[in-house]
């Protein structure tokens, strides 16, 4: 296993984990499972998040020692500790996971953004119709109307955004014939669109906020005169005299 992929497990599984995480941090807080508890816990743990761990995490949970005969003479303090360890990997882990919004999009977008997200795995077409959403108030933030994304598209487009994103934009029913109305929850919606959806508002932001911030941050790194210079040789028309050159005089005899 190389990377996690959350992807791996259904909404149910995926509510499970988070319950049985949450579990065990309690348990640490509060110091009140029996030992019966922690191990079926740790076993919990240890089918539901090998799937989505990188292969190190996945080893040192299957290292626990949690089949034993006697569970309740046991000595389970050394599981405990281990748990307090994985436990927090396994949180960044699938932290790590998730998309996050360009720093560059408005506040209330990235909001927007991190709870459709945060919802993605267990309420895809709620996420989806989040995402739309987003998408219709960045074409707004970008000076477009709001009210019809497929002109506010073909708008961007004309300014620079990819036609690829206008396409792919298309194929998850932003814009388009098929189209669903932002913040509306279609059927048939899932999690490889709401992932789509995530990925797109990030890309039409980097193309028409995040690079043309940066251009505007390296050109003025550039000293003023120099960029005068550059204005001016831009407005003025090639000159090609230098291709040219004169032809020799000619001797008294005729001859070059």
């Amino acid at each position: 296993m190389n990377s996690p992929n959350t992807r791996d497990c259904g909404p149910a599984q995926w509510r499970k984990l988070q319950e049985v995480i949450r579990e065990l941090k309690d348990r640490s807080r509060l110091g009140s499972e029996s030992p019966l508890d922690v191990r079926n816990r740790a076993i919990q743990l240890q089918i539901l998040a090998t799937p989505l761990v990188p292969a190190s995490i996945a080893d040192r949970l299957h290292a626990l020692e949690l089949h034993v005969n006697d569970v309740a003479s046991h000595d389970w303090s050394k599981v405990e500790a281990e748990l307090d360890g994985i436990v927090p990997l396994i949180e960044d882990a699938l932290e790590f996971n998730r998309l996050h919004p360009n720093p560059d999009l408005p506040e209330d977008i990235q909001r927007d953004f991190r709870e459709a997200e945060a919802i993605r795995e267990v309420s895809p077409r709620s996420a989806a119709a989040l995402l739309r959403l987003c998408i219709q108030k960045l074409c707004k933030h970008l000076g477009e109307s709001g009210t019809n994304l497929y002109r506010d598209i073909e708008a961007l487009t004309l300014k620079g955004l990819n036609p690829s994103i206008k396409t792919a934009l298309h194929s998850v029913r932003v814009i388009g014939s098929q189209a669903v109305f932002p913040g509306q929850i279609y059927y048939e919606d899932d999690g490889d669109t709401a992932s789509s959806l995530l990925g797109l508002a990030n890309m039409i932001a980097d193309a028409m906020i995040t690079q043309p911030r940066k251009v505007d941050e390296l050109l003025g790194a550039v000293p003023e005169g120099k960029q005068e210079d550059t204005a001016r040789q831009d407005s003025e028309p090639p000159s090609f005299s230098h291709l040219f050159v004169a032809p020799s005089k000619r001797g008294s005899g005729g001859r070059i």
